[in-house]
């Protein structure tokens, strides 16, 4: 088992607010590598189990007029960071496998960004139904049709009163307490920089689009 890459002082731009649990193992290579082979074998097993649902589908000849999609409700950390399970704004707890295929769904990879809200419209979309006007997902279904397409331009989500915005670009990060972490997605995709203190411009314009986000967010629930 390879332990991910250790960045000296990663901690030393990561606000306080952000710091996801170790679990007592943070100084502990082999229980570090003992979690992630538990993890790895979690991961074959449920391969195989997918497996079984797939060529349960196709026995049953339903396999042509389904729709399947395979997704999470988060991501795990394992050691980036040294940051373990879930409970983080970081790009490895936050982004989630979504896999989609069925009648009318092209093969290929899509760079757009997606919130799981998405899913209920577009599985409306693609089965014919009406999507009720109180949903707050969009419908994915040009995306699939068009992988190169893009649906939204950013994506939010929220851990305990603390926020996370993502553009193409930027994964802007806000905690309860008002402490705050950029990254550059292009340059740094690990997050091992914050550009909070020196991208100034950028980090007002995250925040004005968080507050845009939120301000909607209210809106549609009130």
């Amino acid at each position: 088992m390879t332990l991910p890459e250790a960045v000296e002082g990663d901690w030393e731009d990561i606000p306080k607010a952000g710091r996801s649990g170790t679990f007592g193992i943070a100084d502990k290579p082999e229980e570090k590598r003992k979690v992630l082979s538990a993890y790895y074998a979690a991961v074959s097993y449920m391969d195989a189990q997918v497996g079984k649902v797939l060529a349960a589908l196709e026995a049953s000849g339903m396999a042509g007029r389904a729709i399947v999609v395979f997704t999470s409700d988060h991501g795990y950390h394992l050691g980036e960071h040294d940051f373990w399970q879930k409970m983080s704004l970081h790009e490895e707890s936050a982004r989630v496998p979504l896999i989609m295929a069925g009648p009318g769904i092209k093969a290929g990879s899509c760079a757009g960004l997606v919130e799981a809200v998405d899913l209920y419209p577009t599985l409306a979309e693609l089965a014919g139904l009406a999507v009720p006007g109180h949903c707050a997902g969009v419908s994915l279904a040009a995306q699939l049709e068009d992988p190169g397409k893009a649906v939204r331009e950013d994506a939010y989500c929220l851990r305990s009163d603390s926020h996370l915005l993502r553009t193409p670009r930027w994964a802007y990060m806000r905690y309860k307490d008002g402490s705050e972490e950029l990254y550059d997605m292009e340059k740094d995709p690990r997050q091992f920089v914050s550009l909070a203190e020196k991208e100034v411009e950028v980090v007002e314009e995250q925040r004005e689009r968080l507050a845009k986000r939120l301000a909607g967010m209210k809106r549609a629930g009130e």
